[in-house]
């Protein structure tokens, strides 16, 4: 088996990832509109994939959507086909309407534009962290099971649901990357 092969086989048996298998978080509907828009603009229906788009934004955060927004942009830039385009850059009102309908219950009981302006502007802050948080942290939950935590004394938590196989099926996957992967993934996206 080639190394990404048994990081996936070892990952699907992780206690972490059958809980989370198990329960409905944001993360499912997220995963579903960002497939509905790759699916759209596969096939060139860029107002189904920005409502999608905008509808995934609404769902967990904005930051992920506006990454796709500029795979999208990168794509047919690259593609150099202006035709494609432009149709989704008309298309990119959709995108702005679908954020708001997730909000829209929010607006009839009647929260403002500058609420709501203030309230985009605290969850920016709150998905991009804590500054007194060390970069890297990340690294240390992965492969040592232990987060850094910023509060009483800059101390170490244990992480509940950590299991060996976090940095097993990180190093595997990891390992399966080569330049020979690389290729024929590039290969196949063409």
């Amino acid at each position: 088996f080639p190394s990404h092969d048994i990081s996936i086989l070892l990952i699907s048996i992780d206690p972490l990832f059958m809980e989370h298998f198990t329960t409905a978080n944001i993360d499912v509907p997220q995963l579903l509109f960002l497939l509905v828009s790759i699916w759209a603009f596969n096939r060139k229906n860029f107002i189904l994939a920005s409502i999608s788009m905008g509808l995934m934004m609404g769902t967990k955060f904005y930051l992920n959507g506006l990454v796709l927004m500029g795979v999208y942009f990168l794509y047919l830039l690259i593609m150099q086909e202006f035709k494609p385009f432009m149709s989704y850059v008309f298309s990119l009102p959709f995108v702005i309407l679908s954020y708001f309908l997730v909000y829209s219950y929010s607006f009839y009981l009647g929260t403002g534009l500058i609420e709501f302006i203030r309230f985009q502007r605290w969850l920016g802050n709150w998905w991009a962290g804590n500054a007194r948080v060390p970069w890297g942290g990340i690294l240390e939950i992965i492969f040592l099971g232990k987060w850094h935590t910023w509060w009483e004394g800059s101390k170490y938590i244990p992480v509940p649901n950590w299991s060996i196989l976090w940095p097993i099926t990180i190093g595997g996957g990891l390992l399966g990357i080569n330049k020979r992967t690389l290729l024929l993934a590039y290969r196949d996206w063409e």
